[in-house]
């Protein structure tokens, strides 16, 4: 069932389309260019606003108990409901724990038995979806930077989005290699039934990889020229 829907963003329009989205812009003669500048210029104080919030992390982890904060943060990114769970519309963010956890680990001197109030799980679950939402557009607007060849920026900028933000339970190179190494074993029995091998399940898995990333890179090389 198709799901159209229509988003103007300023001169920026996106449309939906089931599972296309297409965008096309109406700017002005140097519009575009303008707002290139107005990146580049708001890149020193988004810096410093991630900062800030990460200091405000470390602020509420300090002197606490971190597990209850974990525990929390846990149960909203990395548990679902079998049963209703799709890809498309489960909201857990696993790398928000990943984050979490890199900072409590961090540190010491924590206080067991010093117990967080429900306004401060709630400042700290916020913080931490601002953090990578501010990360995004951090990354995303490199570009106007004009320090890397295009080539260079998507590379970084897939990289950045796939292992940090988007990675899933584990590294994509981990997934196929457990892959082959569970089904080269069976190379003679697929060929014979199925006409492929392990290596033909891998390649597979890869040009779906490429179908997603090439409509990424699109977007990016859209904000990019």
């Amino acid at each position: 069932m198709k799901n159209n829907k229509k988003f103007q963003f300023g001169p920026i329009t996106a449309e939906q389309n089931g599972r296309s989205v297409v965008m096309r812009s109406n700017w002005g003669a140097g519009e575009f260019e303008a707002f290139q500048e107005r990146l580049k210029d708001s890149r020193g104080e988004l810096k410093n606003d991630i900062q800030n919030k990460i200091d405000k992390l470390v602020d509420l982890i300090k002197g606490t108990n971190p597990l209850e904060l974990l525990a929390k943060l846990s149960l909203d990114n990395l548990f679902f409901d079998p049963e209703k769970y799709t890809e498309m519309t489960h909201k857990g963010r696993e790398a928000y724990v990943e984050f979490a956890l890199s900072l409590v680990t961090a540190y010491d001197g924590y206080d067991l038995k010093k117990h967080y109030l429900e306004k401060e799980i709630k400042e700290f679950k916020k913080l931490i979806a601002e953090i990578f939402t501010d990360l995004q557009s951090f990354y995303t607007s490199e570009a106007t930077e004009g320090k890397l060849t295009k080539e260079e920026y998507f590379k970084r900028f897939q990289s950045i989005m796939t292992y940090l933000n988007v990675r899933g339970e584990s590294y994509p190179e981990h997934h196929l290699e457990m892959i082959k190494e569970i089904l080269t074993e069976h190379n003679d029995f697929l060929l014979k039934n199925f006409n492929f091998d392990a290596q033909g399940i891998l390649t597979c898995v890869e040009d779906l990889e490429k179908q997603i990333y090439a409509n990424m890179n699109k977007v990016a090389l859209y904000l990019a020229n």
